[in-house]
């Protein structure tokens, strides 16, 4: 089984017949055809029932047009996903941090980051997590750092990523 396969399979299911997939995809019906009886052949199974020129899928084949359709998805988005990591060699990188992290976490965060993308300049600001995680929201900051336990069940939204941890007597002494 291959993406091209998988691509071929849900043309058919998508579009409703083998001749109308073999079109939109500029292939011949008997080339479509043949992909569509190696995936049943390889796995032992059937996809379609097929009546004269009328096709349904069999609940083998809806079950893997729901796979296939989420993997060529994720598969079409790795292009992307690249041109936005190539995007990030260079740039501005807006940060909201509060005043425990801006003076505990961010320094060697920071200085790491600068290590890896050496054209991203960053700005940051400092303000109260409210403050911050409504900066973030409002898009004026791409990244907050909070410098306590935050838990996710209050902004169940957003992405939470632990960057360290420190002593519990430090952060105790800190108020």
């Amino acid at each position: 089984m291959n993406l091209h396969q998988l691509r071929i399979f849900c043309a058919v299911v998508e579009e409703g017949s083998f001749r109308q997939a073999a079109e939109k995809l500029f292939l011949s019906q008997p080339s479509v055809s043949q992909h569509v009886a190696s995936l049943e052949k390889d796995h032992s199974i059937r996809l379609f029932e097929r009546k004269g020129r009328t096709i349904s899928l069999t609940p083998e084949g809806r079950a893997l047009y729901v796979l296939a359709s989420d993997l060529l998805r994720q598969a079409d988005e790795i292009p992307a996903r690249f041109r936005d990591m190539q995007a990030l060699r260079s740039g501005r990188l807006e940060t909201g941090v509060s005043p425990f992290a801006g003076y505990y976490i961010l320094p060697p965060a920071l200085a790491d980051f600068r290590a890896a993308f050496p054209s991203v300049s960053v700005s940051v600001s400092s303000g109260n997590t409210t403050e911050i995680l409504s900066d973030l929201r409002s898009g004026e900051v791409e990244l907050v750092i909070l410098g306590r336990n935050f838990p996710s069940s209050r902004e169940p939204d957003l992405t939470y990523r632990i960057l360290g941890a420190c002593r519990t007597g430090l952060q105790n002494s800190v108020s």
